[in-house]
């Protein structure tokens, strides 16, 4: 009897979230541990090609909504900044240069008032999460792949020894937990950066009208522990 494990196949295109597969419970036959072996690296490789497909696709939109904030953000302040000067030329002298100055400054505030959100949301820094996370499961996933390669050439066409199977299982258990791993220090990372984002909205609220979302989004992020 061959022994197999039940993994549902991957998705062509991820889901919102990266939902856990637990690993079926499995009677190891004796007399076929190579098919146990194979069945349980096709499992584990399965999960951490899940997981780069999930941090590959989901980067995408984060980066579009990231550069479409900064760069209105840019052409906001830029048009606030230049606003004083625009108001002197005749096409809008008859605003006055009070009027066009606040004008100016109403801008600014809108542009700190999206950069304060990209800050909140963390739309950059999640891009950036994203791309370093799966960067370093595609290596966890090289560095195995080679090491499986050098095992399984000493293994051959033949059913593997104790010591042989020992030593798969090994491998199998470190780089599954080398993915796990990198996706719970993600996490982490991300509810620090949403604390500091809760604190410095709360900063801004206690200010009050004293503050403006481009004072908030220049100052130095608080750093949570």
């Amino acid at each position: 009897m061959n022994a197999k494990i039940q993994s549902p196949k991957s998705k062509t295109r991820p889901g919102r979230n990266l939902d856990p597969v637990p690993l079926a419970e499995v009677v190891l036959d004796p007399a076929d541990p190579r098919a146990y072996l194979l069945a349980l690296r096709e499992f584990v490789d399965e999960r951490a090609g899940d997981a780069i497909r999930w941090y590959l696709y989901h980067k995408l939109s984060v980066s579009r909504w990231s550069k479409w904030v900064r760069l209105m953000a840019i052409a906001i302040a830029t048009l606030g900044t230049l606003m004083p000067l625009i108001g002197s030329t005749p096409v809008l002298s008859w605003l006055g240069t009070e009027a066009t100055g606040n004008y100016g400054y109403g801008l600014l505030a809108l542009a700190g008032a999206m950069i304060l959100g990209d800050k909140l949301f963390g739309l950059s820094s999640r891009w950036m999460r994203y791309m370093t996370t799966a960067m370093a499961l595609q290596r966890h996933q090289a560095e195995f792949e080679m090491d499986w390669a050098a095992l399984w050439l000493d293994i051959g066409d033949q059913q593997p020894s104790s010591e042989q199977q020992a030593q798969v299982l090994r491998l199998l258990r470190n780089f599954r937990l080398a993915i796990v791993t990198e996706v719970e220090e993600e996490t982490r990372i991300w509810v620090a950066e949403f604390e500091s984002g809760l604190a410095q909205l709360e900063r801004l609220a206690q200010e009050g009208p004293r503050a403006t979302p481009l004072d908030a989004a220049t100052k130095p992020e608080i750093k949570t522990k």
